[in-house]
């Protein structure tokens, strides 16, 4: 990213000559190109005139008001520059190269804002072409707008200098050069120091000492390191910016629309009486049944309703509602949205969203919520699902009878096994039907069931608070997993419903193992992975066993029956609900 570069010095009447005589290279500069000729662009007086003489001359020309103090600044030299890279992007080390195409506008955008800005002010101004980088030193006579040299009233404060560099940036920025940040607090360089480090890797001014030559340098190479991330930064800083500015608008345009649609919405209801279910039948086309004004008959039907407040119900069809949308579903036979429209066109918006609202607070009230019903237990299947769970599973026969005896497995009319999930308080809101003799992914939740509610678990035996809870994908899993890696620590092992999300009670329990690949949702960071070797814990369960019996085969027939001993009672877990 290239920059614009613009820099002032202040000179006062015994500096002049000495910077004139560097610019017009009548003084011998060692770093620049003999063979390389600089281009004058701005000039008053005949060329071969000093610049103390020009300056005094423009001074002149105005009879100053009051005496000119012996410190007064007489002339401000300008350096005007770019980055290395912007006049050679391709070659930006290479001494005293530019590319013509990026050199001519920026050129002529530069004299066209000395002119424009400063008028005849500008004495002098000299393109050089002899050193490492093109740069233009210009010489403005600072005399304010009475005509009198005042130098403060241009460049005074450091307001002023930041409206010089923003004013210099917007006559170059269309040439691609960035302007440095904005109010930035590191201090200003110096025309010659700076000089200096813009033509980098030439010979320094001979007339610095070398404790200043070996700070520049210092200063330079730190320049260099930086100038990349500062410009890598500065990208992200603008992007971020301008995301975080889009994001801020989006959210004051959502939360306007909500509160005026809040603001329509209580305009409209506050506005509007509330209207009756009887009135809502007139509507409809029924008919009071005089004298008694509970009953309405439908014309052309047997139909006889009765309205008692919110509620109706129709004593020929055994059926009822509640509100005035299941009223006009009733009668005309129509659907909710059909409903809602009937009711707008009849008694308007504001009524509609009234009787909708209603309607859907009595409901919330009114019906009770609804109860998971467990699948039917088929007792005569259970031998067979139990048998497959020991041959084809290799699930411990203790564990499989504790668990089916405290009722928390069972089998169904298809011959499943189905497993239910509860809350960790106990509550059954949940179930996982699986094939026993399927694959693991056979299986499939219950209808109703409470998904981020509930979950098929064992707890290890013992006393006090669970310290640590194991993850898995299926209760198979679950089933496996203990098997393989009894504790007797107090400890949880649950099945997550093929991922979403832990339990928000589990969040404080001091550790947490995720033992499948599932990807979960609110998983803390900190959490310990165990992963089966053989794709998923049942494998592992399998290859562990036949492992087991081939060395049994292996040992003697009298320390056999020891070894079958040891494995059986390692099998037989005590795992409960």
């Amino acid at each position: 990213m290239p920059y614009a570069i613009a820099r002032i010095a202040k000179l006062k009447a015994g500096n002049i000559a000495g910077s004139g005589m560097h610019v017009d290279r009548s003084r011998k500069t060692s770093n620049a190109n003999p063979k390389v000729a600089n281009i004058t662009l701005i000039h008053h007086d005949d060329r071969d005139r000093s610049l103390t003489d020009v300056v005094n001359r423009k001074i002149d020309e105005t009879p100053q008001l009051r005496k000119i103090r012996t410190d007064a600044v007489y002339c401000v030299e300008l350096l005007l520059t770019a980055s290395p890279n912007y006049f050679r992007p391709d070659a930006s080390d290479r001494y005293g190269y530019y590319e013509p195409a990026k050199l001519d506008p920026w050129v002529e955008a530069n004299v066209r804002w000395l002119q424009q800005q400063y008028q005849d002010r500008i004495v002098r101004a000299e393109l050089h072409l002899d050193e490492a980088t093109p740069h233009i030193h210009a010489y403005l006579v600072p005399l304010d707008d009475r005509g009198q040299l005042n130098c403060k009233s241009i460049f005074g404060g450091r307001e002023k200098l930041r409206a010089f560099q923003d004013n210099y940036h917007q006559a170059v920025n269309h040439l691609g050069l960035e302007r440095g940040v904005s109010g930035s607090q590191a201090n200003h360089l110096d025309i010659k120091d700076f000089y200096t480090i813009v033509n980098q890797g030439t010979e320094l001014d001979l007339d610095l000492n070398l404790d200043r030559i070996q700070q520049l340098q210092t200063q330079a190479a730190a320049y260099n390191l930086t100038t990349a991330k500062n410009q890598q930064l500065e990208r992200t800083l603008k992007l971020l910016t301008h995301q975080n500015s889009q994001l801020t608008q989006q959210l004051q345009d959502a939360k306007k629309t909500a509160e005026t649609q809040d603001r329509i919405y209580q305009t409209l209801t506050e506005r509007v009486p509330p209207v009756p279910l009887s009135q809502i039948a007139y509507e409809l086309g029924l008919k009071p049944d005089l004298p008694d004004l509970k009953k309405w008959r439908q014309p052309g039907t047997n139909r006889e309703l009765e309205i008692a407040g919110a509620g109706f119900y129709d004593w020929q069809t055994m059926k009822g509602g509640l509100g005035a949308i299941d009223l006009v579903m009733f009668v005309r036979q129509t659907d909710f949205h059909q409903a809602v429209s009937w009711l707008t066109d009849r008694f308007g918006e504001a009524a509609a969203l009234q009787l909708t609202l209603q309607q859907t607070q009595q409901m919330v009230v009114d019906r009770p919520r609804e109860q998971f019903i467990p699948p039917i237990a088929v007792t005569e299947h259970w031998a067979g699902v139990r048998e497959v769970l020991m041959r084809e599973r290799q699930l411990p026969i203790k564990l499989i009878d504790r668990l089916h005896s405290a009722g928390h497995i069972y089998a169904d009319g298809r011959q499943h096994l189905v497993c239910l999930n509860r809350s960790l308080t106990g509550e059954v809101n949940g179930a996982t039907v699986v094939n026993p003799e399927g694959d693991d992914l056979s299986r499939q939740l219950a209808d109703d069931s409470r998904r981020s509610q509930g979950w098929f678990y064992l707890e290890s035996p013992g006393t006090g608070n669970i310290h640590k809870v194991v993850l898995l994908d299926s209760p198979l899993e679950v089933l496996a997993y203990v098997t393989l890696h009894p504790s007797e620590e107090r400890m949880l092992y649950l099945a997550v419903n093929d991922g979403g999300w832990v339990p928000e009670q589990l969040k404080d329990v001091g550790e947490m193992v995720v033992a499948t690949q599932t990807e979960l949702h609110n998983l803390s960071p900190k959490v310990e992975r165990h992963q089966p070797k053989h794709g998923n814990w049942g494998e592992d369960l399998r290859n562990y066993l036949l492992r087991v019996q081939a060395e049994l085969v292996r040992i003697q027939p009298q320390e056999r029956t020891v070894r079958e001993e040891a494995v059986e009672k390692s099998r037989g877990l005590e795992l409960g609900g």
